[in-house]
Formats: C-alpha cells, structure tokens, sequence
C-alpha cells in the first residue's frame, strides 16, 4: 500500500462526504493530514492495494449516510483486513490430518501441506512444533495446548492484521520480515551488535 492508493481512498470518501476533505490551504491542517495519511500507509501496508480499492468500493456502495462520529477510513479497514475463519477444531481435525498423511518422518511436507490449506493453522503447528504433535504421549494434553496457542495466534492476527510465522522474527509482537525497518528495529539490531 502506498500513498497513491491512500489518496484515492480518500478521494472516494470526499465523493461521498465532502465536509471531510481537509482545508490544504491551511499549514496547520495540511501537516495534520500528512500524519493522518502516513499513519493510514501504515495501517494498511500489508493489504493489497487491489484489496483495499475493492474494500472502499464496498464501503461507498454500501454506506448510504455518512455521521459525523463515523471514521470511513477506520471501515474501509476493517473491511480490507482479512477475516479468519478457522476454529479451534479446524486446527485440530488439519494437524490431524497431516499426522495420518505425512507420519512424524516428513515434517516439513507436512507443515507445506498445512500452510496451503491454512497459514494460521500452519503457525501454530510450528509452534507447537509438528514431531511434537505426532509422538506426544498424552495426545490430550497436547491438543489442549495447540488449541490454546490457536486462541493466541487468532488473536494475535486480529490484532495486527498479519500472520506471524515464526516468533524468532519479530519484533513488539509484528514480524520484522513484513515491517520496513524502523528506527525500533534498527536500535535493537544495533544494540545485538558486539
């Protein structure tokens, strides 16, 4: 996502609401829809540009009044960002699966496999770690504790907006192979440094 797109987000919420459109005339209003603006970029890098123009097409398509206390960009957002819809058995019944497919010999097929039918699922099987599933003694247990990391991921994707593959890569609590290095991230490669 990038500024472009952003802008012409905002222009089909101005079509819709003309009362939004900032006064650029003004220095002070202008730098404060800069922010704006750089803090929506942000929100929004890691959902296509594609996906965002169909999500601000819905909204304006479906959105017959404008109120004053509503934010259009916050519900062209929630409209963008994507929806999971896997569930807690979803998880079990796919690591299952993959258990009685692939056998505890061929993990990394077997977490492949999983990744293509759900990226999420995939996560926590990883975290859980797969030849850990497969040989577990207790399977009880076990399943407990991959539904338990399942509740933890879903929320954790929720919140961000993004699925975390690995823990290894990420830094307050976003992956840093999807984020552009910041000035957080530099300080705290910097400060690994000897």
């Amino acid at each position: 996502m990038n500024n472009e797109t952003i802008m012409k987000i905002y222009a089909v919420i101005w079509s819709k609401d003309k009362s939004r459109m900032p006064d650029t005339k003004s220095k002070e209003q202008s730098e404060m829809f800069r922010v704006v603006k750089s803090m929506w970029v942000e929100s929004f890098r890691d959902i296509s540009d594609k996906t965002a123009m169909d999500a601000a097409a819905k909204w304006m398509r479906e959105t017959s009044k404008v109120y004053p206390s509503d934010d259009p960009m916050a519900a062209i957002y929630q409209l963008a960002k994507p929806q999971l819809v896997e569930t807690e058995g979803d998880c079990l019944e796919l690591a299952d699966e993959a258990v009685c497919r692939f056998g505890y010999m061929r993990a990394e097929s077997a977490l492949e496999w999983i990744k293509e039918k759900s990226p999420l699922i995939a996560a926590c099987v990883r975290r859980i770690g797969f030849r850990e599933y497969c040989m577990s003694e207790n399977p009880d247990v076990i399943r407990g504790q991959l539904r338990g990391i399942f509740k933890a991921e879903k929320a954790r994707a929720d919140a961000t907006g993004q699925i975390a593959e690995s823990a290894k890569t990420m830094v307050g609590g976003r992956e840093t192979t999807t984020l552009k290095i910041g000035d957080i991230a530099k300080k705290m490669i910097e400060d690994r440094k000897p």
